[in-house]
């Protein structure tokens, strides 16, 4: 039994320490570019850098704790250490979490907006960083709470990390967890599921109009249909991930609330921590690394990646008189969801761009493909 113990707390502090350096090297990264191509800071883009911002700090400042209590086998840094620990990890946790909802709700926002610049949001930069401020302030209150004894902290599962008291049977501990499980987990999973649901129905919705106006052979046609797979494989990618790293702790906080903590066990509470921490490489993987040209941008920054990029860029760059230069002939649109010889054949991804951005009688709604590389949910080239 002794064994079976030391070898569960040496496991923990391995996956501590892969989840501290991978979080470290991702997260820091993505800000590091970010930082050094202000370009990539656009309205869309700032949600996305806060986030970061979230993970980051749970990598490089929290999980340290967490590496070094497991090595020793019990928690080290007394009830305070305990309580900053927790309310470090409870705050970026939940930042985390409504940064993901934010992100998604920003998106259907960019689908939502009409040419006027009407929307919750829009790409006033000044706008979208008041609302990234909401997100923290709103995590920022359900992380105060057990400071200010609606529920508490105190050391959670094996007795190596510190979180929210699920098992209290006080009725003010118990009323937090049913709020903090509907309004921070909930909440934000139905936000995420009704934006991108609304976001692949627009460009659902485009690829049968491009089909009909120009037939399903045409360019834009054919760029659409990849653009919707893509976007329907990326979409459940991102839903899987945050069930995946936040639904087994959900459960496992209802079940101990509920009175039968002793079913789970020790180990049983500590795993699901260990899944809502992973989420701090995956994140950035998903939501910031698949953006293509950020990735161009990161290269630039990595000196081993810098020449190659350069090279490759060099092997691959066409005459004047390449395809891309069709460009130029394309007409405006003329009435709505009509144009004059758009071509549909020796047509390259860059035409396809440009005739997305035509009115297909979406009712004045358009998603703008500039908007859709802000997060690099497609790569049409």
């Amino acid at each position: 039994m002794a064994h079976e113990t030391k070898v569960n707390y040496l496991s923990f502090a391995v996956l501590s320490i892969l989840i501290c350096l991978m979080g470290i090297i991702l997260n820091g990264l993505t800000l590091l570019t970010f930082l050094r191509h202000r370009s990539l800071l656009t309205a869309s883009n700032i949600i996305l850098f806060s986030m970061c911002i979230s993970d980051f700090i749970t990598s490089s400042i929290a999980t340290p704790f967490l590496i070094h209590a497991n090595l020793v086998e019990k928690w080290p840094f007394g009830e305070l250490g305990c309580k900053l620990y927790a309310f470090v990890t409870t705050l970026c946790g939940l930042a985390s979490i409504n940064h993901l909802a934010g992100i998604a709700f920003e998106r259907y926002n960019a689908m939502e907006r009409e040419p006027a610049g009407r929307g919750l949001i829009n790409d006033n930069k000044k706008i979208v960083v008041y609302f990234a401020c909401f997100l923290w302030l709103y995590s920022l209150i359900f992380s105060v709470a057990p400071l200010a004894n609606w529920s508490s902290y105190t050391l959670e599962g094996i007795g190596t990390s510190c979180s929210v008291d699920w098992s209290s049977s006080l009725p003010t501990d118990m009323s937090y967890t049913v709020v903090l499980y509907i309004l921070c987990f909930v909440l934000p999973l139905f936000i995420i599921l009704f934006s991108y649901h609304r976001v692949y129905r627009v460009v659902q919705h485009m690829r049968v109009n491009a089909n009909n106006i120009w037939g399903n052979l045409s360019a834009a046609a054919v760029e659409t249909l990849k653009t919707e797979k893509k976007m329907a494989s990326l979409f459940l990618l991102m839903i899987m991930a945050y069930l995946v790293a936040w639904t087994p702790y959900a459960v496992v906080s209802l079940v101990a609330a509920s009175g039968h903590k002793n079913k789970l066990g020790p180990l049983g509470e500590s795993i699901p921590s260990y899944f809502a921490k992973t989420s701090c490489i995956y994140n950035p993987v998903i939501y910031v690394l698949f953006f293509k040209r950020f990735r161009q941008k990161l290269f630039t920054i990595l000196p081993f990646c810098g020449s190659c990029l350069a090279r490759r860029n060099q092997v691959g760059q066409e005459p004047p008189n390449s395809a891309h230069t069709e460009v130029e002939n394309i007409p405006k649109t003329i009435g709505e969801g009509r144009t004059e010889n758009i071509p549909k054949t020796g047509v390259k991804g860059s035409v396809a761009k440009e005739a997305w951005r035509f009115d297909l009688g979406m009712k004045r709604k358009s998603l703008h493909v500039t908007e859709l590389e802000s997060l690099e949910l497609i790569s049409l080239q």
